[in-house]
């Protein structure tokens, strides 16, 4: 009987490892994606992880998601769904910054309209998160960003420098197609 369970056991077992899926590598052209570098909340990154869109020729785009190395989930958009978001991206027109400088830049002109409307200018401060690098490679824009906690920035200086706004307008195409609450930016 002892014997009869083992099998049983060892069946479920090997039926489980045979059920599971693998995801194919990624083909197509990495146009856009964040990734997770570092966690100042201790929590070890040891591989590749974050949300990887590949543009495919029909168009279509397929979303990786990796966690610690490893594939573990794929979607995709359709190609009336991809031809859109180009089209999008396209009316943005996106434009390569140096964030730092552009960031700068807002400082002054919210600082100037703070003055003009008699408001104060409050600075932000983040103190946990993690770092992450963001890449955008459409047309000729090869932008790449590595950074800790840029969400808090990007939408505090958005409304006052038009590349940065971009960006943001960027970043929320791709995460409304995914899904904000995955991304974390």
């Amino acid at each position: 009987m002892k014997y009869l369970f083992v099998l049983i056991f060892l069946f479920i077992g090997c039926n489980k490892a045979s059920v599971q899926s693998s995801y194919p590598a990624p083909q197509g052209k990495l146009v856009f994606s964040i990734e997770v570098l570092s966690s100042a909340l201790g929590t070890q990154i040891t591989g590749k992880t974050g949300y990887f869109f590949y543009l495919s020729g029909y168009p279509t785009f397929t979303i990786y998601q990796y966690r610690q190395g490893q594939i573990i989930g794929r979607s995709g958009l359709g190609s009336r769904e991809t031809s859109e978001l180009l089209e999008e991206l396209n009316e943005i027109g996106f434009e390569e910054l140096d964030l730092e400088t552009e960031i700068k830049k807002a400082k002054i002109n919210w600082k100037r309209i703070a003055d003009q409307n008699g408001e104060k200018v409050m600075e932000i401060a983040t103190m946990d998160g993690a770092e992450y690098k963001l890449q955008f490679n459409y047309e000729e824009n090869n932008f790449t960003l590595q950074m800790w906690n840029p969400k808090a920035q990007i939408n505090l200086y958005s409304p006052y420098n038009k590349k940065i706004k971009k960006l943001r307008s960027v970043i929320d195409l791709f995460a409304e197609s995914y899904g904000h609450s995955q991304f974390g930016i």
